[in-house]
């Protein structure tokens, strides 16, 4: 009797243990995740591309935008919100930021002929400090400005470090 309740707790020790490692696996796996990802690619018409990227969270119906830094031989360095059609022929167009808790910063902007892309229309120098602020922060928050109206857009910048240095923007 005394061996069969042994045995029992050694299960019981057993199956917790097996809990603890499977929590701490799934820990460490969500601590690692990234929501980035690099890509490159080679255009007939354009040369190639190489594409930093993540999928954030917006208003209905525009739930899955995208929010891009792209180098290409033609088009050299942009950032880029794409998924997120507001019509064409927009007016006013403008790009607000905000990284974390600090202050918004507002940009103009440019959209792709069907207003599903909006493109941030600044310099370079002010490019690579927007790319510093979105390796070194953890939340971007975006809204979208034009004639028609506002949008807001959310993205996570977790593993954005590791995406854009693979761009090899130096």
């Amino acid at each position: 009797m005394r061996i069969n309740s042994i045995e029992k707790q050694k299960d019981k020790n057993m199956k917790k243990l097996i809990l603890l490692v499977l929590s701490a696996t799934l820990f460490s796996a969500s601590l690692f995740a990234t929501d980035w990802s690099h890509q490159e690619w080679d255009s007939d018409f354009n040369g190639r591309f190489s594409v930093a990227v993540t999928i954030g969270e917006g208003e209905f119906p525009y739930l899955n935008p995208v929010l891009a830094v792209r180098t290409s031989a033609d088009h050299g360095l942009d950032i880029l919100i794409a998924n997120v059609a507001h019509g064409s022929n927009l007016l006013k167009l403008s790009i607000l930021i905000r990284f974390d808790d600090k202050e918004v910063k507002s940009y103009r902007a440019s959209c792709s002929n069907n207003g599903d892309t909006w493109f941030l229309e600044v310099d370079e120098e002010t490019k690579l400090k927007i790319i510093a602020e979105l390796k070194a922060c953890g939340r971007i928050r975006v809204r979208l400005g034009s004639s028609v109206g506002d949008s807001d857009y959310s993205f996570n910048l977790n593993g954005s470090t590791s995406a854009i240095n693979k761009l090899n923007l130096e």
